[in-house]
């Protein structure tokens, strides 16, 4: 899974004191620094290259195209999310050119919770008397989904922030990849237009900034 993935790519950002450095601490009673010293001695944060970016980035992406499809997963983590190809290793021989080719293949599991919000982002609308404009395809309304899809970001961004330490880094990789997922729906091939549906996300991530304000509101007052 993606967990597992993340939790392989943790290095140790210890702050180097020596024995002797710390003994003389004690000995001379100071003291005030000990449980910083400790929590500094056991801390791991979440490696940041190309590799755990672009995992991060192509999650956005799955979710985004979830969501386009009306589907809200109700439970988006890290374990519910596989990894279909492992990366390459880092001691291949020519690296940097493996790194830029390889893209993760995702794949998203544990549908349990998931609900339809019977609006998908593109719909052909049916033909009426003589009138042709009506037969385009045109977004649905998404007010009454842009929270449900909101929320499914929230659980996932808490999910990198309290599993991966230090991974504020790839969480703005995923919601980067959602957002360009929708700016890229409907534009032209000549990268003229960001897009038709770009507003989709501009809906949903303005939902995810009130989201996020009631979870700090239930942390602070409970």
């Amino acid at each position: 899974t993606v967990r597992q993935y993340f939790e392989q790519r943790l290095e140790s950002t210890a702050t180097q004191d020596s024995p002797s450095s710390k003994r003389q601490r004690l000995e001379e009673g100071d003291d005030s620094n000990l449980l910083e010293f400790k929590q500094q001695q056991d801390r791991v944060t979440t490696v940041i290259d190309s590799h755990t970016l672009c995992v991060a980035y192509n999650i956005g992406t799955l979710v985004g195209k979830m969501h386009a499809a009306g589907v809200v997963h109700g439970d988006l983590t890290t374990s519910n999310i596989m990894i279909q190809n492992p990366p390459p290793t880092n001691d291949i021989t020519n690296q940097e050119t493996e790194q830029r080719s390889w893209e993760a293949d995702l794949v998203l599991i544990d549908f349990g919770l998931a609900t339809s919000t019977n609006s998908t982002i593109v719909t052909a609308t049916a033909a009426s008397n003589n009138d042709a404009s009506n037969n385009i395809k045109k977004p649905h309304k998404q007010q009454h989904s842009a929270e449900e899809k909101a929320v499914d970001l929230y659980v996932l961004e808490r999910a990198f922030l309290s599993t991966h330490p230090e991974s504020e880094p790839l969480v703005e990789e995923v919601l980067k990849g959602y957002r360009e997922f929708f700016e890229g729906l409907g534009s032209s091939n000549d990268g003229s237009s960001e897009g038709t549906y770009g507003h989709v996300a501009k809906a949903i991530f303005n939902r995810l900034e009130q989201v996020r304000l009631r979870g700090r509101k239930r942390e602070c007052f409970g």
